[in-house]
């Protein structure tokens, strides 16, 4: 009987310890996810041929970001925004074929990302307080047509960005997940970890960004588009499935819309594995919508 009693004991101290270092772990990892990431790097001189003024833009909510400005100042801007742990730089190459057909660019840091204030990473829900001060910038600045291409959680930011109305005239979804349950599946998927073992990174990322996941869902906010919207993935992107692309394609209320898959593109690579496609594409998707604008203007 003291046998049975101690090999009890011992089982309990087991599954008490297992349990603890189950909810140490979800932590650290929830930690790891949603920290800042400041990243130092010098100012450009110009992109595309011409200068570059260095900004630091105000959110609603009082939250600064660095961001870079370059073009003719002309009518027409497109803001570049990046994805996780990255920062400006991410949207260079993009920008560059921007200014070739015609635009300016706008390009941010997120809050705790490159060098914007600290803050938490809240997989696109804060940070589309950034993309609206930046189109508001723009606007004030007296653009008259500001499209914004978002990459990754920049995606993101876009979609939850549309429940405030912010007046985009296009929008650019690339490599966007449809809900942030779908994001992480795929990644545990990827790497064979069981999928119940990250039920407390769930929860505590949950508590650190502040907002729910049933929230974090791009897909549910796609009946709100209204402007013309181009959705892009690459097939071989591993932590994103074509069909959760097609989801936010199918649920997106654009009068214009188009999806197209790169194929071999890997995750917010489509500009560099499928150049020339990706140029095409975007060039194609322009046209159609500076053609929209024409229109729209004859008759005024």
């Amino acid at each position: 009987m003291a046998l049975m009693t101690k090999r009890r004991e011992i089982l309990i101290s087991l599954v008490s310890v297992s349990f603890v270092l189950w909810l140490t772990l979800g932590y650290v990892a929830s930690y790891y996810i949603t920290r800042p990431t400041p990243r130092d790097f010098s100012d450009r001189d110009e992109i595309g041929g011409l200068p570059v003024q260095n900004l630091v833009l105000r959110a609603e909510d009082g939250v600064r970001t660095s961001a870079w400005h370059a073009g003719r100042g002309g009518e027409r801007a497109v803001i570049l925004l990046h994805g996780i742990t990255n920062d400006r730089r991410q949207g260079l190459r993009r920008a560059e074929l921007y200014m070739r057909l015609g635009y300016d660019v706008l390009l941010p840091d997120f809050r705790g990302q490159g060098r914007s204030d600290p803050a938490l990473v809240t997989m696109g829900w804060n940070e589309r307080k950034d993309a609206i001060a930046a189109l508001r910038y723009l606007r004030d600045l007296g653009y008259r047509r500001i499209g914004v291409h978002g990459i990754s959680l920049g995606a993101a930011a876009v979609a939850y960005a549309l429940q405030e109305a912010p007046g985009f005239d296009f929008i650019v979804l690339e490599s966007c997940y449809d809900t942030l349950e779908s994001a992480l599946n795929n990644r545990l998927d990827r790497y064979r970890v069981p999928r119940v073992v990250a039920w407390p990174l769930r929860i505590f990322s949950q508590w650190r960004m502040g907002v729910s996941a049933h929230r974090l869902q791009p897909v549910e906010y796609m009946p709100l588009c209204t402007m013309p919207a181009l959705i892009i993935a690459g097939d071989n992107e591993q932590i994103l499935k074509v069909e959760e692309t097609m989801r936010l394609y199918d649920q997106c209320s654009a009068p214009y819309k188009k999806v197209h898959i790169f194929k071999g593109a890997g995750h917010a690579r489509c500009d560099r594995d499928a150049p020339e496609d990706f140029r095409r594409v975007i060039t194609e998707f322009l046209r159609y919508v500076e053609a929209a604008w024409n229109d729209a203007a004859i008759v005024a």
